[in-house]
């Protein structure tokens, strides 16, 4: 057995994240490093072949269990409707609609997970960029502004009209939309009253 001593239980959950690789978010990371590894007095060991079946049984026990509702809840968080999902899978809409029913046995697949959680990590950056932009312009002038606008689209047309070209990427005008709402709600956080406005008065035109 290839015994490897680490310094802190980090270290194996380092280990078991790199094992698990693109499905990692999938798992109690810190309950299946505490599992393998083995205390020795003085550091943790990991007890286990690199990565053997043993591994695969004990990350088996710690999966995360992805409901339905999570998927729903998931999807319309990015915005993404189900016609749009289904037209990236591939798929009928029909089947969506299954992985959603709770009185369907139908389940999400994998390649459909992957898609939502890769849009929630894009909107998490794009709500996270908004955020920087109004905490920049507090720093400058020393308090937040007391009133940010916001456009809200009406369409796909609207939308491609009346956005900023910088922001003409593959988002459709509703996952645009459910950011501005994540954003909304962090600037009522912070104090700053919200003003929606619509996509033809856009406070950044086209450019």
């Amino acid at each position: 057995m290839n015994l490897e001593v680490f310094d802190k239980i980090s270290a194996v959950m380092e280990y078991v994240e790199r094992a698990l690789g693109e499905y990692a978010m999938d798992y109690d990371i810190e309950a299946i490093a505490r599992e393998i590894a083995v205390w020795d007095g003085d550091n943790f060991v990991l007890g286990i072949e690199d990565p053997d079946e043993r591994f695969w049984e004990i990350a088996a026990k710690h999966e995360h269990v992805r409901t339905k509702s999570e998927f729903r809840a998931l999807r319309e968080t990015v915005g993404l409707t189900q016609q749009r999902l289904a037209d990236d899978l591939g798929v009928k809409v029909l089947s969506v609609k299954r992985w959603e029913s709770t009185s369907k046995p139908q389940t999400p697949p994998r390649d459909a997970w992957n898609i939502l959680d890769m849009l929630m990590e894009r909107q998490d950056v794009a709500v996270q960029a908004a955020l920087s932009q109004v905490e920049q312009t507090a720093m400058l002038h020393g308090s937040y502004p007391k009133e940010v606008m916001l456009p809200y689209w009406s369409s796909e047309e609207d939308y491609r009209q009346h956005h900023y070209a910088k922001d003409n990427g593959d988002e459709s005008w509703t996952e645009i939309n459910a950011t501005s709402r994540r954003v909304a709600c962090a600037l009522r956080d912070r104090g700053i009253r919200v003003k929606w406005v619509d996509g033809k008065d856009n406070p950044v035109p086209m450019m």
